[in-house]
């Protein structure tokens, strides 16, 4: 918009941020209602969320083995009856008619009846099942000693869990924490949006109709619309700003996009090490639980804020950049929607895909190197290489901490999940 026309994408972006904030206080008042008429069901949700998470924790804690082996026989189970299913329906469609037909003779449709009503697709439905199923039977054959020993840290993770029942209640203070930081860009966005002088630009006007005035041009509405209102242009509102704010607000919108990103991931490697401090702290006692500390989480926080925020700051940025190079990646998909090129569709394709995969790779690694800050107090580039290549002690005091953090997450997803599922399903 810095050229001396106005274009139909300016038109359109300005009335669809108008549109869109006029219909945020509608949309804010509905939700607003809809707890006020729902607050009982909430409350109801919350006590029925809250007592089945106690009780799958206690399950974990007496019944781990059990659960864990039963799960694995059931898979194991479905995996078996979806080979004899599938190989069975493939026997019996021998002979129906139509059934033999290939895959480019039915062509393309979207009646996925077509597709199974065909016999290669439950000949290759049955293959790939046994195929998972023969490599399920095999993990569980050469890897039954570690499952053994994974099932045993289960169960002594639940313990931490059991003696100390602060941290089920400490990933509250993460997500306060993350609502006030979503708050804070939310309100700086708009701030940044909606700051400056406003701009107003002449449109519809034809030559020579407005003196000095032509399409695009700056205008004051008042004094405009006095002297050439009768011709048939408008000068119309295109945005906020002076000039220089004016020409560098992406810029600007990019950075408070990127702090965000930033401070969010900060406030989750918050919890994820204060947590990983707790259960340490229980895993290294050696009477139990004589010797774990009265206030695990207090104390786990304050070496925490006091120690460690460095490597805390160092991770989150990692996982920050990579998320900012795919929002990158995601507005350039965007322009090439228009684009003919399937060579530079398929590259991007690629390139969303390698970033996708490297930050859950970045979240992985930096969890565990927090959990290996919390035990050992080294820093962040040490811990996790140390995470990567430990002995078998390290990896069991990694393993038991992480369990007992991802025991705390469960808590509170099961409990939000049924919380939000009682809010929106039982009205309904």
């Amino acid at each position: 918009m810095d050229g001396d026309n106005i274009t139909y994408e300016d038109m359109y972006g300005g009335i669809k941020w108008l549109s869109d904030t006029l219909n945020l206080q509608i949309v804010s008042q509905n939700i607003f209602q809809d707890f006020v008429e729902s607050w009982w069901i909430i409350l109801l949700a919350l006590g029925i969320a809250m007592l089945i998470s106690w009780l799958w924790i206690l399950l974990m804690r007496c019944l781990a083995w059990i659960i864990v082996w039963l799960s694995l026989l059931a898979l194991v189970g479905l995996l078996g009856f979806g080979c004899y299913y599938c190989f069975k329906t493939y026997s019996d469609l021998q002979d129906v008619p139509g059934s033999d037909l290939s895959y480019t003779e039915v062509g393309f449709t979207t009646n996925l009846n077509a597709y199974l009503a065909l016999r290669d697709t439950w000949l290759w439905f049955g293959i790939i099942i046994s195929v998972v199923l023969f490599i399920l039977l095999l993990m569980l054959l050469f890897l039954r000693t570690r499952i053994r020993i994974a099932i045993e840290l289960i169960s002594e993770a639940s313990k931490a869990v059991g003696y100390i029942t602060s941290a089920l209640f400490f990933p509250l203070i993460p997500f306060v924490l993350q609502i006030a930081v979503f708050g804070f860009w939310a309100v700086v966005a708009t701030y940044m949006a909606s700051s400056g002088k406003g701009h107003f630009k002449v449109y519809g006007a034809t030559p020579n109709c407005c003196g000095d005035f032509t399409n695009g041009s700056f205008c004051e509405p008042d004094e405009f619309n006095n002297l050439y209102g009768s011709t048939g242009a408008d000068c119309l509102f295109v945005g906020y700003g002076g000039d220089f704010y004016y020409d560098n607000l992406f810029w600007f919108q990019l950075y408070n996009l990127f702090m965000w990103f930033w401070a969010m991931f900060f406030v989750i490697a918050l919890g994820q090490m204060v947590l990983a401090g707790a259960f340490a702290s229980y895993y290294w006692a050696w009477k139990k639980p004589n010797d774990i500390p009265a206030f695990a989480v207090t104390e786990s926080f304050y070496r925490t804020v006091v120690y460690h925020l460095g490597s805390l700051a160092f991770g989150s940025l990692l996982i920050a950049l990579c998320r900012l190079v795919r929002v990158f990646l995601e507005y350039i998909d965007q322009k090439l929607k228009l684009s003919e090129s399937t060579l530079a569709k398929f590259f991007m394709k690629c390139l969303k895909c390698c970033f996708w995969c490297l930050e859950r790779f970045l979240k992985f690694l930096n969890k565990n190197a927090y959990i290996m800050v919390a035990i050992y107090g080294k820093n962040f580039c040490s811990s996790a290489k140390k995470s990567c290549f430990s002995s078998n002690e390290k990896h069991s005091a990694c393993f038991c901490t992480g369990q007992g953090y991802r025991f705390s997450s469960l808590y509170w997803k099961v409990y939000g999940g049924w919380s939000i599922g009682g809010v929106f399903i039982l009205p309904i």
